[in-house]
């Protein structure tokens, strides 16, 4: 029966994807520095869709580092074990408790960039504007009834 209790829970540990895995290790990162946190489960969705981007735009990135050559080459490789954990968990609470998702277009951004004081990378989080729009909307003091998004060129006048 021993061995029965044991397979059984050996298979729940497999079945947890990877994003799940994520989003624990993000609120037991985030709960051993800040306090206890609860989220609601549109975050841990969201917590799951960071996993999916910050993954990609890690390979991404390590392809790109990969493709120099050795002279110009960083030694650090772009893997989630060179990741600042306790950054990134907070950036991903708060950024997810505003409700910004980095797989819907122009949102939200990840860029790792190197953190030569610890030896690892920190990821960046550059709003887009979607994510501006959407915290001006719900977050806003005074809230805009209307937002008009227009591509801007250099020798464009604008009048009040």
């Amino acid at each position: 029966m021993k061995t029965e209790e044991k397979n059984n829970a050996l298979s729940k540990e497999v079945t947890i994807s990877h994003s799940e895995r994520f989003t624990n290790a993000v609120i037991k990162e985030f709960s051993s520095n800040n306090g206890e946190v609860t989220l609601t489960a549109f975050q841990k969705k969201l917590c799951q869709n960071y996993f999916i981007k910050i993954d990609q735009t890690l390979k991404d990135a390590e392809k790109k580092r990969m493709a120099k050559t050795e002279q110009y080459r960083d030694t650090l490789a772009l893997t989630w074990e060179n990741v600042n954990m306790s950054k990134l968990a907070v950036d991903v609470i708060a950024y997810s408790s505003v409700e910004l998702d980095p797989t819907q277009p122009n949102h939200i951004n990840m860029i790792p960039y190197k953190n030569t004081a610890n030896n690892k990378y920190d990821m960046g989080f550059v709003i887009g504007y979607r994510g501006m729009e959407l915290k001006a909307k719900k977050y806003g003091l005074e809230t805009p009834t209307d937002v008009v998004v227009e591509l801007v060129y250099s020798k464009d006048i604008f009048k009040q």
